[in-house]
């Protein structure tokens, strides 16, 4: 699973280093916010072309289906009684134990449906903070099977 985290946390990564690197990938300023000298952070679009980019490289490296069985099977040995056996006037006790389900048995999965058809990212609203940092939002659109 940390596996899928790094590899899906690189491909964000390359993304955003493209859309630094992509100023003539970039749209025009959003509408409704126009780019004037007094507001020299404007908010902007990806071109379709970068976030095509971007949606090739994360299906190239997200793995298509997740499984998580957390718990699943998980049992307990408990104590199930005692076993007597008498030798002479000696009495010789055993304790018995068993396998019981044990805690709340979970198990999920998903996959994605149609990939190449179905999965989309479009990166919006770029712009810097107050912090002098790159902000953006990006929007997954996909059909999942649960």
């Amino acid at each position: 699973m940390q596996l899928h985290r790094v590899i899906f946390r690189t491909c964000l990564l390359t993304g955003v280093c493209l859309a630094l690197q992509a100023g003539p990938c970039l749209a025009q300023p959003s509408p409704g916010r126009p780019h004037t000298a007094a507001r020299p952070a404007a908010t902007l679009n990806a071109d379709p072309e970068l976030n095509r980019l971007i949606t090739g490289l994360v299906l190239k490296h997200m793995p298509h289906s997740y499984t998580r069985d957390k718990d699943w099977g998980h049992q307990d040995e408990r104590w199930d009684g005692i076993k007597w056996k008498t030798d002479g006037w000696q009495i010789k006790t055993k304790r018995r134990k068993k396998k019981v389900n044990h805690g709340k048995w979970r198990k999920y999965s998903a996959s994605l449906v149609d990939p190449k058809r179905q999965f989309s990212i479009r990166m919006t609203n770029i712009h810097q903070n107050k912090d002098q940092k790159l902000a953006f939002r990006l929007t997954f659109t996909t059909n999942i099977k649960l």
